[in-house]
């Protein structure tokens, strides 16, 4: 049996105190040893076998004999290493009477050895001892690349100084830069960096520090409060004093200003609403830059001014672009105390580039909210439009539609709504019509395109009024709604009648009244020719008068030639017509202005 021998045991000792001394720390380890023990044992007779092995191992022994044999195997295998061995020993043992013993001890040692230590870390980022880190500016750390390393492995904290390596609280990362860094603001850091080139092989660097710089204050452009991560509102303290050289487009001579920067984490439309709370009135002012410039200010994206102690915008932001956010009030008579801002994205609908698509939505269909916004641009019912609601809308088929709004809003307003051929905003599209009413609701009726966008402005008339909540219905017009869409009674049942309010004012002019109101349409194909009586009832349960006209052919634009109009002044109409068989016939039955309504016309037409 193989075993260590005292000056070996000496020599590794030796050794291990020469590898210890000054400089980085190092760690290794690692021998291969095979040990191969045999033992063969003859006995004629009776006998007892006794072996001792000084190895770590497994013995299997078989013994044959033709006479009694008492054999007895002890092993008992120590193997001391100056480092960390693994030893398999497996040991096989035959006896053979007439009698032959075969043992066979194989000890196998796997020890990894170091041959070459990484270089030490150098050349920290952020430099050691460095002050006044900027933690905005500062999302990851880096260090010269250490020669011959092949990973390492970093503790990153404020809890100094770091623990001793090898410890949990080490990450390890494949490259000279541990990124996501998170800093807080005036807080002492530590770190270290171990250079590792596989298991055991480790060279530990310095132990680094830096201090981060105080929280900005947002008195001035340099030291503007970034409040990207929010949470929002996101508030900060003070009697903010500070009168810029410059301003917005809105009012270029600030007052009182607190700045802000934010960075965009998506594109589209933003919400940016800022608040003084100063107990005295204050008009307010926010004015938007790109970019972090200061001298000069980036390009501006967006100002608004507001006679109240909070403002809102709506910009355009651009994911991964940085702003520069300026609020401030409108003269030193007026204070900035304790100033909090909120950042997100809009609403749909707010804006027109974020108009809420409403071309697969159930209906009726509410868009969320107070709407403040106020566009540069309107219709030719309102070119100024306040608090501002945003549609777009694609027909899956060309007809016509009713499009309703609605103004969620407690107070009493004046209603615009304005349609505009495709999507585009800046500038608006072709204007296919819009209709103001004195209320709180505005719809109207409209031929559309199959698969064109149209684009829908919801609007009051003025600042004094409110937009909330607001509300979109758009729906196909059924039958004796349009001329289009006539109710066909060739083959009805007499008296017919059909449901519903008529809203649609026609651009027609039949000779008994040129401006019809609240039309409902029908057609009709008499099976023999000769006069038919026609008579349409209105069941509003208001005062109506009516007329009932009479026009030969199906063609709606223009209309056929007029077989007869009438304008009794009562709530139903009826009109003696010769008729020819098989000829359409179209019936508009009408009131004489919008003041009356049509509900739930019927009609009856006797032949001859």
């Amino acid at each position: 049996m193989t075993r260590l021998s005292a000056g070996l045991a000496v020599a590794f000792a030796a050794a291990a105190i020469a590898g210890c001394g000054s400089g980085p720390a190092k760690f290794s380890g690692g021998d291969t040893d095979t040990d191969t023990d045999t033992d063969i044992d003859t006995d004629s007779d009776s006998d007892t076998d006794t072996e001792t092995d000084t190895d770590t191992g497994t013995e299997t022994d078989t013994d044959t004999g033709t006479d009694t044999d008492t054999d007895t195997d002890t092993d008992t295998d120590t193997d001391t290493d100056t480092d960390t061995d693994t030893d398999t020993d497996t040991d096989t043992d035959t006896d053979t009477d007439t009698d032959t013993d075969t043992d066979t001890d194989t000890d196998t040692d796997t020890d990894t050895e170091c041959d070459v230590f990484p270089g030490a870390p150098d050349e920290p980022l952020p430099g050691d001892g460095a002050v006044s880190v900027d933690p905005a500016e500062t999302i990851s750390l880096g260090w010269g690349d250490a020669s011959g390393a092949t990973s390492y492995f970093v503790y990153f904290g404020s809890a100094c100084p770091p623990p001793s390596y090898p410890d949990p609280a080490f990450i390890e990362v494949a490259t000279s830069t541990l990124a996501g860094a998170t800093l807080a603001y005036d807080t002492e850091y530590c770190w270290q960096v171990v250079a590792s080139s596989g298991p055991g092989c480790d060279t530990s660097g310095p132990i680094w520090g830096f201090h981060t710089r105080a929280a900005p204050s947002g008195e001035d452009c340099d030291d503007a409060v970034d409040v990207s991560a929010g949470p929002f509102p996101f508030q900060i303290f003070g009697d903010f004093a500070s009168d810029p050289a410059v301003g917005g487009s809105c009012d270029p001579g600030p007052n009182n200003a607190a700045w802000f920067t934010f960075t965009a984490t998506e594109s589209g439309p933003y919400e940016v609403f800022a608040e003084n709370d100063t107990s005295t009135d204050a008009y307010s002012r926010i004015a938007i830059f790109e970019g972090t410039g200061c001298a000069p200010l980036g390009e501006e994206i967006d100002c608004v001014a507001a006679n109240a102690k909070s403002v809102l915008a709506i910009p355009d932001l651009v994911a991964g672009t940085t702003y520069t956010i300026l609020f401030y009030t409108d003269g030193d008579g007026y204070s900035m105390v304790n100033p909090e801002i909120t950042v997100q994205p809009a609403d749909p609908g707010q804006v027109c580039t974020g108009a809420a698509d409403v071309s697969e939505a159930a209906f009726p269909y509410t868009a969320s909210g107070t709407f403040d916004q106020d566009p540069a641009a309107g219709s030719t019912c309102d070119a100024t439009p306040t608090n501002a609601a945003w549609f777009v809308y694609t027909p899956a088929e060309t007809r016509w539609y009713e499009i309703s709004t609605v103004n969620a809003t407690t107070t009493d307003v004046w209603s615009t709504q304005a349609v505009f051929d495709g999507a585009s905003c800046d500038p608006l599209g072709p204007e296919v019509d819009c209709v103001t009413m004195q209320n709180d609701t505005a719809w109207q009726q409209l031929e559309l395109d199959a698969g064109t966008p149209y684009l829908i402005l919801f609007h009051t008339d003025g600042d004094g009024f409110t937009m909330v909540d607001p509300q979109i219905d758009v729906r196909a017009l059924g039958p004796g709604e349009v001329c289009t869409e006539a109710a066909d009674l060739s083959d009805a049942t007499f008296p017919f009648q059909l449901t519903g309010t008529f809203k649609h004012d026609p651009a027609v002019a039949p000779t008994c009244d040129t401006t019809p109101t609240n039309a409902v349409w029908f057609s009709f194909v008499p099976e023999s020719s000769g006069v038919h009586t026609i008579t349409a009832t209105n069941h509003t349960t208001t005062s109506a008068w009516s007329r009932l006209a009479v026009f030969q052919g199906a063609a709606c634009d223009p209309l056929g030639a007029q077989v007869a109009c009438v304008a009794p002044g009562t709530i139903g109409a009826t009109a003696s017509v010769v008729l020819s068989a098989g000829t359409t016939y179209t019936i508009l039955f009408y009131t004489d202005g919008d003041s009356y309504t049509m509900v739930d016309p019927e009609i009856t037409i006797t032949p001859p």
